[in-house]
């Protein structure tokens, strides 16, 4: 459960650097693209890592604790994020 929450977070760091336009400070294009899909496939294999090992925490019959279904949806949130984005780079 930890583990999901730690990849959950850095795959957020990653995504908010992103969307945030930290990368538009550099005045090389190829860094830029270069970085963006570094930081696009860092942060969809963390968020699918996360996910894994949240689900893998996750009991079909047991009780669950909140926090393996805050992280659960959290990486699952991250990796939609991370696929639309890609989705809307191809139709450009």
């Amino acid at each position: 459960m930890v583990t999901g929450f730690v990849m959950a977070a850095i795959a957020s760091l990653c995504i908010v650097t992103l969307f945030s336009g930290a990368l538009a400070a550099l005045n090389n294009p190829m860094a830029i693209i270069a970085l963006v899909i570094i930081l696009a496939i860092v942060a969809a294999l963390l968020a699918a890592i996360g996910t894994g090992v949240a689900w893998a925490a996750y009991r079909p019959g047991g009780p669950n604790s909140i926090g393996i279904w805050i992280s659960m949806i959290w990486n699952m949130l991250l990796l939609g994020c991370v696929v639309y984005l890609r989705i809307m780079t191809a139709f450009n």
